[in-house]
């Protein structure tokens, strides 16, 4: 199970009535599993059974997330999205990257944000092992 305090709260809204809520948990900044989540589809409220997450990433920066999540009435959903805007944040112990998503939902478009936070301590931990292994 991930650490439940590293991870993102992303959204997204495609079509008309279509949106997506999405909370994650990470043990790594490059990939994720869904934790918890749900979708507003036509004005129902549609629960996440299961979903994973990957990230492409600038250094540490998310880049493109893209999520695979099958809800609980049995569909399957595609979210890919490409990062417009980001905006950073360091507190004493957490890191965190805010940014605005044009998100494409099996071909819809559709605009959103995602929410990432890392501890400081296990984002530095990660970025040197990545530097020791390059």
């Amino acid at each position: 199970m991930p650490r439940l305090g590293c991870g993102n709260f992303d959204d997204g809204h495609c079509g008309d009535d279509f949106h997506l809520l999405v909370q994650t948990g990470n043990d790594i900044p490059d990939s994720c599993v869904v934790t918890h989540g749900y979708f507003l589809d036509g004005g129902n409220i549609v629960g996440i059974a299961e979903g994973t997450g990957r990230f492409e990433l600038d250094d540490y920066r998310t880049t493109a997330p893209v999520y695979e999540i099958a809800d609980e009435w049995g569909r399957h959903h595609r979210f890919e999205g490409r990062v417009a805007r980001t905006i950073e944040k360091v507190s004493i112990n957490a890191f965190s990257c805010n940014g605005f998503v044009d998100w494409d939902y099996q071909g819809e478009p559709g605009i959103g944000e995602y929410r990432w936070h890392w501890g400081v301590k296990e984002l530095r931990e990660w970025l040197e092992a990545k530097e020791t292994q390059a």
